[in-house]
C-alpha cells in the first residue's frame, strides 16, 4: 500500500509540474476578439500616443458611431414617433429600436469607465491569476476556446440574420425596406430605395457585431471569474502535492515515513495556502469591480431583452412559418435569449465554484499540518462559506434560476400583447430656514440647544453631519424638548397646533365627502386617493408622537464618537450621503409644490369652475367668497400636509442612509486596518522583517483598531434595532397605503387626457408615491449589500501574519458578519429592491381589476 501511494503521489506531482514556470500564460486572449472589435468600431477608446493614432480613432468614431450608429437610431426613433397603426405595426417598428437603445446604455458605460475597464482587463494577467500546473493551464485554455467559440457563433448568427433581412424585400411584390425606418426622401423610388436599403443592412450588421462584442465581453469577464475559482479549487485540493513537488525540485524530501509532515514541508504548505488566500482576495476584488462597471449594463440588457423577446415572439406568431422573415426573427430571438443565458449560466457557475471552496479546503490534507496552517485555513473556510454572487442592479442574481424566471414571464406578456392587438383595432439646511415659519421644524436656536449635547465635538465632519442628517425633523416631534424661553414655547406651540389643525380639518372634510359620495367607480376613486394619503399620514403622526423621545435619542446618536470618519476618504463618503439626503428632500418638496400648483390651475381651465380636490364644507359653495375660501384651503392644506408627509418619509430614508453610510465606512476601516495602524505608528517606529512579519507595536495597534471596528459594528446593529422598533410599523403602513395609492393614481392617469394639466398633476403625484417606497427599499437594499461585504472586508485586512489575539477577534467578527443586516417593515417585509418590485406588481394587478370593474 505504501508503494502504491508513493507511486500515485509521484505521478500526480509530475502532472502538477509546470513545464516552464517562468513562462507567463496570456489569459487576456479570452477577451481578445471582443476588445479588438470594440477598438475597430470606436466603442472603446485606445491609448492615444500621437497625432496619427488620435486622428484614426476620430475617423473611426465619425464613421461607425456617428454616421452608422447614431443615424440608424435617429431613423428608427423618428419612424416610431410618426407611426400610426395597430399594435402589430408598433411591435415591428420597436424591436430593433429597443436593442439599439439598450446598446446606448452599454456604450455610455464603456466610455464612462474606459480607464477602469482597461485596468480590469489587465488584471486578467496578474501574477495571482497565473496557472500553477499543466492541468490549470489546460483549464484556462478551455475557457479561452469557449469564449472565442461563443463570440464567433454570435457574429455568425448576426450575419445570417442580416442576410435574411436583406433577402426578404426581394420576396415581396412591391419595394419595401427590410427594416422600419424614416428617411427624408421617398424610399419607394430609385435610387433612394437602394441607398436606404444598403444603409439599413450595413448599419444593422455593424451595430449588431459591436453590440454582440459588448455582450460577449461581459460574459467573457464573468468566465474569467469562473475559471479562476476553478483553478483555485484545484490549488486548494492539491496544496500538499504542490508543496512536495516544489521541495522535490529543490532536492528536499519529507523527513518521516508516516503521514506526519516535516517542518520544511509545513512551512511550504502554509506559504502556498497564503498564496491561495491572496488569489481568493484578487478574485473577489475582480468580481466586485466587474459588478461596479457592468451591473447597470446587464440590468438594462435584462429589462430590454425581456421586452424584445416578447415582441419577437409576437412577430413570429404573426409571420407564416417557414418564410424568410420567420427564420430571420427566429435567429434574432436566439441571439436575444443567448445574450441573457450566457451571463446567467456563467454567473451560476461562479456560485457553484465558490460554493466548492470550503469542500476543496477541507480536502487539502490538513490533519497533520501545523497550527499556523490550520488557523489560516479556518479563516479561508469561514469566508468561503459565503457564496460569490454577481448581482444585476444590486438585486437580481446572475443564475439559471433568474433566467428561468425571466423566460417564464415572457409567454404571459406575449399573450397580453396578442389580447391588446385584438382589442385595439381602430374604431436639509435650507429647509431649516424655511420650515420654522410653518411650524414643522425647530428654529435654529432650538435646534442648537437640543443638539448641543451631541454636537459639541469640534470638527467640520461633526458640523456637516449635524446640519445634514437632522434636516427632516418635524416640529410636532419636539413638544417635550426643552425651550429656552416662554416666548419660544408659545410660538412653537402655536405653529404646531396650526399645522395639526389644518391636517385634521382637511382629513375630516375628505372623510365626510367620501361618506356622502354616490357615484361611479371613477367618482369614488377621484375622491379617495388624497383621503388614503392623509389616512396613512395620520398613522405616521400617531407613531411619531408615541415614540417622540426615542426618535430624538436615535437622531442624537448619529454623531456618537464611534460613527465619526477616520480618514478624508470616509469623510467624503459621509458628505456624499449628506448631499444625497438634501437633494432627495429638495426634489421631493419641488415635486410636491409643482403637483399642488397643477391642482390649483386645473379647475380654472375647465368650462365650469369647480374645486380642485374632493371635500365637504358646511357652507354653500355657490357663493363666490365661500368658494374662494374652500379653494384656498384645499390647495394650501394639500401643500402643507404634503410637505409634512414628505418630511416624515425622507426622515425614514435618511436614517436608513445613516446605517448604509456607517457600514460603508466600516468596510473601509476593516480593509485598511494595517494602513491606519502604520499611519498611527508613525515614522518613529518602523516595521521589521522582509517577509511580511508584523512588529509587536504594530500588532497591538492593529488589534485595537479591530476592536474599534467591532464596537462600531455593535453600535450600527443597535441603531438599526432601535430604528426598526420605532419605524417598522410606519414603513409597513406606507407600503400598504402605497399599493392602493399607486393603483388609484394609475387609474386616474388612464382616465385623464394625455398632456393635460390634470395628467401632469397626477404624474407628479405618482412619482412622489413611487419614490416614497423606492427610497426606503433602495437604501434598505444598500444596507444589506454593505453588511454582506463585511466578511469580505475583514478577509482583506492583512491578517495572515498578525497576532493570535487579532486572529481570534477577527474570527468572532467574521462569524457574526455572515448574518446580513436587514431592515424589516412590520417584521414581515424586508426592505430591498425585490420588495419594491413586488409592490409595483401588486399595484398593477389591482389597477387591472379596477379598470375591468369600471369598464
Amino acid at each position: 500500500m505504501k508503494g502504491i501511494k508513493e507511486h500515485r503521489n509521484k505521478h500526480r506531482r509530475v502532472n502538477l509540474a509546470v513545464k516552464n514556470p517562468e513562462f507567463k500564460f496570456n489569459f487576456k486572449d479570452i477577451v481578445k476578439y471582443n476588445v479588438t472589435a470594440l477598438y475597430v468600431f470606436a466603442f472603446m477608446v485606445p491609448n492615444i500616443t500621437g497625432f496619427m493614432s488620435g486622428f484614426l480613432f476620430g475617423l473611426r468614431f465619425l464613421l461607425f458611431v456617428v454616421c452608422v450608429y447614431i443615424c440608424q437610431i435617429a431613423t428608427e426613433a423618428i419612424n416610431l414617433f410618426r407611426i400610426e397603426g395597430s399594435v402589430s405595426d408598433i411591435a415591428s417598428a420597436s424591436f430593433l429600436f429597443l436593442t439599439h437603445m439598450v446598446q446606448v446604455v452599454k456604450v455610455y458605460y464603456l466610455y464612462k469607465y474606459i480607464g477602469r475597464i482597461k485596468i480590469l482587463i489587465n488584471l486578467i494577467n496578474c501574477k495571482e491569476f497565473q496557472p500553477k500546473s499543466n492541468f490549470q493551464r489546460e483549464t484556462l485554455k478551455s475557457y479561452i476556446k469557449m469564449a472565442r467559440f461563443i463570440t464567433l457563433s454570435f457574429w455568425s448568427a448576426c450575419v445570417c440574420t442580416c442576410s435574411f433581412w436583406a433577402i426578404y424585400p426581394f420576396t415581396l411584390n412591391e419595394l419595401q425596406l427590410p427594416l422600419a425606418g424614416w428617411f427624408p426622401f421617398d424610399t419607394t423610388k430609385t435610387p433612394y430605395f437602394e441607398w436606404a436599403y444598403t444603409f439599413q443592412i450595413i448599419s444593422t450588421a455593424l451595430n449588431g457585431i459591436s453590440n454582440i462584442s459588448i455582450d460577449t465581453l461581459m460574459s467573457s469577464l464573468i468566465m474569467v471569474i469562473c475559471a479562476q475559482l476553478n483553478i483555485l479549487n484545484d490549488s486548494l485540493r492539491n496544496i500538499r502535492l504542490f508543496a512536495e513537488a516544489e521541495l522535490d525540485q529543490k532536492g528536499f524530501r519529507n523527513a518521516t515515513d508516516r503521514d506526519e509532515i516535516s517542518p520544511r514541508l509545513q512551512y511550504t504548505m502554509n506559504r502556498i495556502l497564503v498564496e491561495c488566500i491572496v488569489h481568493h482576495r484578487c478574485i473577489l476584488k475582480f468580481s466586485t469591480e466587474f459588478q461596479a462597471l457592468f451591473a447597470n449594463s446587464i440590468l438594462g440588457q435584462f429589462i430590454v431583452s425581456g421586452i424584445i423577446i416578447c415582441v419577437t415572439l409576437f412577430e413570429m406568431a404573426m409571420t407564416p412559418a417557414g418564410s424568410i422573415q420567420f427564420f430571420s426573427l427566429l435567429l434574432y430571438q436566439m441571439c436575444m435569449l443567448l445574450e441573457v443565458f450566457l451571463c446567467c449560466y456563467y454567473g451560476n457557475e461562479i456560485i457553484i465554484k465558490s460554493n466548492s471552496l470550503t469542500v476543496s479546503a477541507y480536502h487539502c490534507d490538513w490533519v497533520y499540518s501545523s497550527e499556523q496552517f490550520k488557523k489560516n485555513l479556518i479563516f479561508l473556510m469561514t469566508r468561503s462559506q459565503l457564496k460569490t454572487i454577481i448581482y444585476v442592479g444590486n438585486f437580481i442574481p446572475l443564475s439559471l434560476d433568474s433566467f428561468v424566471k425571466v423566460t417564464r414571464r415572457l409567454a404571459d406578456q406575449q399573450q397580453r400583447i396578442e389580447r391588446v392587438s385584438i382589442l385595439a383595432q381602430p374604431p436639509f439646511r435650507r429647509n431649516q430656514k424655511v420650515m420654522p415659519t410653518e411650524g414643522l421644524f425647530k428654529t435654529s436656536k432650538e435646534n442648537h440647544e437640543s443638539s448641543s449635547s451631541w454636537c459639541s465635538e469640534p470638527g467640520r465632519a461633526q458640523r456637516q453631519r449635524c446640519n445634514g442628517m437632522n434636516l427632516n425633523l418635524p416640529m410636532w416631534m419636539h413638544s417635550a424638548v426643552r425651550r429656552s424661553s416662554a416666548g419660544t414655547v408659545a410660538a412653537s406651540s402655536t405653529q404646531s397646533w396650526l399645522m395639526v389643525g389644518i391636517f385634521l380639518l382637511q382629513l375630516t372634510s375628505e372623510l365626510i365627502n367620501f361618506h356622502y359620495l354616490e357615484g361611479s367607480v371613477t367618482d369614488i376613486v377621484s375622491a379617495s386617493f388624497l383621503t388614503l394619503t392623509h389616512a396613512v399620514q395620520l398613522v405616521k403622526v400617531l407613531f411619531m408622537y408615541k415614540y417622540m423621545r426615542a426618535i430624538e435619542v436615535l437622531i442624537e446618536s448619529i454623531n456618537r464618537p464611534e460613527f465619526q470618519p477616520k480618514s478624508d476618504y470616509q469623510r467624503q463618503i459621509l458628505k456624499s450621503y449628506v448631499r444625497a439626503a438634501k437633494w432627495i428632500l429638495g426634489g421631493f418638496w419641488s415635486m410636491c409644490t409643482l403637483t399642488c400648483w397643477c391642482w390649483g390651475i386645473y379647475p380654472l381651465l375647465e368650462e365650469e369652475i369647480r374645486l380642485p380636490l374632493a371635500g365637504w364644507f358646511p357652507f354653500d359653495l355657490s357663493n363666490k367668497i365661500n368658494f374662494a375660501i374652500a379653494y384656498i384651503f384645499l390647495i394650501i392644506g394639500a401643500w402643507f400636509n404634503g410637505i409634512c408627509n414628505i418630511a416624515v418619509d425622507t426622515l425614514l430614508s435618511a436614517l436608513i442612509m445613516v446605517v448604509a453610510a456607517e457600514l460603508t465606512i466600516l468596510n473601509d476601516s476593516l480593509e485598511n486596518i494595517r494602513n491606519f495602524s502604520e499611519a498611527e505608528l508613525g515614522a518613529t517606529f518602523k516595521n521589521f522583517g522582509d517577509k511580511g512579519e508584523v512588529s509587536p507595536d504594530l500588532q497591538k495597534i492593529m488589534n485595537q483598531k479591530l476592536i474599534d471596528c467591532i464596537v462600531q459594528h455593535r453600535n450600527i446593529l443597535r441603531f438599526n434595532y432601535e430604528y426598526q422598533n420605532v419605524f417598522s410599523n410606519v414603513v409597513l403602513a406606507q407600503f400598504v397605503g402605497s399599493v392602493v395609492l399607486i393603483c388609484i393614481t394609475m387609474f386616474e392617469m388612464a382616465l385623464a387626457p394625455v398632456g393635460s394639466v390634470h395628467f401632469f398633476s397626477m404624474s407628479g403625484y405618482q412619482c412622489c408615491m413611487l419614490l416614497e417606497v423606492y427610497l426606503v427599499c433602495y437604501y434598505g437594499n444598500e444596507v444589506m449589500l454593505q453588511s454582506t461585504k463585511l466578511t469580505y472586508s475583514a478577509y482583506h485586512c492583512s491578517w495572515e501574519n498578525s497576532s493570535e489575539e487579532f486572529k481570534k477577534n477577527l474570527l468572532y467578527f467574521m462569524t457574526r458578519s455572515q448574518v446580513d443586516i436587514k431592515i424589516l417593515a412590520g417584521s414581515i417585509f424586508t426592505l430591498n429592491l425585490s420588495c419594491f418590485v413586488t409592490i409595483i406588481k401588486s399595484s398593477w394587478s389591482y389597477f387591472a381589476v379596477l379598470r375591468s370593474i369600471n369598464n
